[in-house]
């Protein structure tokens, strides 16, 4: 059994801001719980899945994706910025940058005319996929980087491939 007492007491003195997502499956005792905790709903968010098409690389003008291995610690400092909503590099990561640093994942970046500006993810269990990592720094959004990113991540899926992706609804990323 979600003992979310335990929980709370993990995240206690390690994050200033978390969320607890609660899946529709999960029982109504857990929202009644986490209610009495104090926490506040604040956003649904929505899985999307499906059979990946085949896909084309096609790419915006200035536009260049490379898979990052090695050393990932420039691809988690522009995903922590991004997510954080700043233009620049900070070399601390917040708690989510920290753990999207150690993530099971295949990582990708874009760059525009040779700036890093985007990341994104790839999380293969079983031979089914899920998107993760999409983050633009601000001033490089509106330019197609993440539905290149996209289309980059269901090209290495492969066509029939299951995959999916968990977004705000009415969301940009939805």
């Amino acid at each position: 059994s979600f003992d979310l007492g335990e929980v709370d007491a993990f995240f206690e003195g390690k994050a200033d801001n978390w969320e607890l997502i609660v899946t529709p499956f999960e029982s109504n005792s857990l929202m009644a719980g986490a209610l009495k905790f104090g926490y506040v709903p604040d956003h649904f968010e929505s899985v999307l899945a499906m059979s990946a098409p085949q896909s084309e690389l096609a790419m915006p003008r200035g536009v260049e994706i490379s898979e990052v291995t090695g050393d990932l610690t420039h691809w988690a400092r522009l995903a922590d910025s991004a997510w954080c909503e700043r233009n620049d590099l900070h070399d601390e990561l917040s708690w989510i940058g920290q753990i999207a640093l150690v993530s099971p994942a295949r990582r990708f970046m874009a760059f525009v005319d040779g700036e890093a500006a985007a990341t994104a993810s790839l999380v293969e269990i079983d031979g089914m996929f899920m998107f993760a990592g999409a983050a633009t720094l601000p001033k490089f959004r509106g330019k197609g980087l993440q539905t290149a990113l996209t289309n980059r991540r269901l090209s290495e899926a492969g066509p029939g491939a299951f995959v999916q992706v968990v977004a705000l609804p009415g969301s940009q990323s939805h």
